[in-house]
């Protein structure tokens, strides 16, 4: 079964935007601060790369 992971980011080189899925081959996901994560919103995407 493929590996799909959700992204609505449309900025992001790895978004297949019709699908609405993460291309990238893996992803990292860290805490955007230096203190320990609760939420979603405690959360960034380090894969992330700015489309050309």
């Amino acid at each position: 079964m493929e590996q799909r992971i959700k992204c609505l980011v449309e900025e992001c080189v790895y978004n297949d935007c019709r699908r609405r899925i993460c291309r990238a081959p893996a992803i990292e996901v860290r805490a955007s601060g230096d203190r320990a994560v609760y939420t979603a919103d405690g959360c960034k995407c380090h894969t992330f790369k700015p489309r050309p």
